[in-house]
């Protein structure tokens, strides 16, 4: 990402990318920082869960690299009723 959080003479804070060789943002307090943070990680998570239901929409099991299953459903029952037994509640295990 290249970004350093700076503390400005004026008590504020700005971000400086590397990447540009430019701030980003300045005269922000705590809270905003944080918000800028939060809302960037919440728009790339976005993009990688959409990338992956993309795959399922398609029909497609999307593969591991683009956030698929290491293990299919009927192999994630059987897990789990190994570890579990019967006593845990039935899933339905098809429309």
């Amino acid at each position: 990402m290249g970004h350093t959080v700076i503390k400005q003479p004026n008590d504020k804070y700005a971000i400086f990318s590397s990447v540009i060789d430019d701030f980003i943002i300045l005269d922000a307090n705590k809270d905003e920082l944080i918000e800028f943070y939060v809302d960037s990680a919440r728009e790339e998570i976005t993009e990688r869960f959409d990338r992956m239901f993309g795959y399922y929409d398609r029909g497609q099991t999307p593969p591991i690299y683009a956030g698929g299953p290491s293990i299919t459903w009927m192999e994630a029952i059987n897990r789990r009723k190994e570890i579990h037994g019967n006593e845990v509640e039935d899933i339905v295990l098809s429309k």
